[in-house]
C-alpha cells in the first residue's frame, strides 16, 4: 500500500471530523475510528492489564475531541492525534509540570469549563506523573506507524471522501500485500469508518 502510496487517494485516518457531516447522517457526537483505544493497532500477542487500553482511550477521547472542536479543518487527522501525544511530556517527580498540551487544556477549560474534551482530559490528570509516563509511552507505542513519513503523507487530508459512499455508484478497492502485514491495519481502519458511518 505504502510503496504506491503517490498514487492512490489520501485518506484522512480516524476521519477525525464531526458526525455531523455535510452528508447529514451523523450524531453530532466526536468519533474516530479508535474502537477500544485502537484496538487494531494491538502488536500480536495477548494485551495484559485493560487499566492500560481503557486509559489510553481516556486520553484518545479527550485530544480526539479537542482535534474536532477546537482545531482548524486541517488538522483534524491522526498526524494531529500523534504530533499531541508526542509534546505530552511528564515529570515524574514534578507533579505540577505543565507541558504544551496542558496549557492547551487550561486555555479551552476556562473558556468552557463543561466541554468534553476539558472533562476526559481531567480524569487523564488524575493519573500520577509515572501512571501517566506508562500510559503515554503505551499511546506512543501503539501509534508508532504514524511516525513513517510515507503514512502520515497518506493520511494528512481526506480524498477518499467515504461517508458519501453510496451516494453514486462506486467501487472502492482496498489493496493489501499479501506477503507483509505491516500496514494491514489501516484497511480494517478503513473498514471501521466505513461501517460506523
Amino acid at each position: 500500500m505504502l510503496n504506491n502510496s503517490r498514487l492512490i487517494d489520501k485518506w484522512r485516518a480516524g476521519y477525525i471530523e464531526r458526525c455531523t457531516s455535510g452528508s447529514g447522517r451523523g450524531l453530532g457526537k466526536p468519533t474516530a475510528v479508535m474502537p477500544q483505544g485502537g484496538s487494531f493497532l494491538l502488536y500480536e500477542g495477548k494485551e495484559g492489564d485493560p487499566f492500560w487500553t481503557k486509559a489510553e482511550t481516556l486520553l484518545y477521547c479527550a485530544l480526539i475531541a479537542y482535534i474536532i472542536f477546537e482545531g482548524p479543518a486541517e488538522d483534524r487527522n491522526m498526524n494531529t492525534l500523534v504530533d499531541m501525544i508526542s509534546g505530552m511530556e511528564v515529570k515524574e517527580d514534578d507533579e505540577n509540570y505543565k507541558n504544551a498540551v496542558d496549557y492547551m487544556f487550561d486555555g479551552l477549560a476556562k473558556r468552557k469549563p463543561d466541554c468534553f474534551a476539558v472533562k476526559q482530559y481531567r480524569k487523564f490528570k488524575l493519573s500520577s506523573g509515572k501512571t501517566a509516563k506508562s500510559i503515554l509511552i503505551s499511546c506512543g507505542a501503539r501509534l508508532a506507524p504514524f511516525d513513517i513519513q510515507e503514512l502520515r503523507d497518506l493520511t494528512m487530508y481526506d480524498e477518499l471522501q467515504l461517508d458519501t459512499l453510496g451516494d453514486k455508484k462506486t467501487a472502492l478497492f482496498l489493496i493489501m500485500s499479501d506477503t507483509d502485514s505491516t500496514f494491514n491495519f489501516l484497511i480494517s481502519m478503513v473498514y471501521t469508518q466505513l461501517f460506523n458511518l
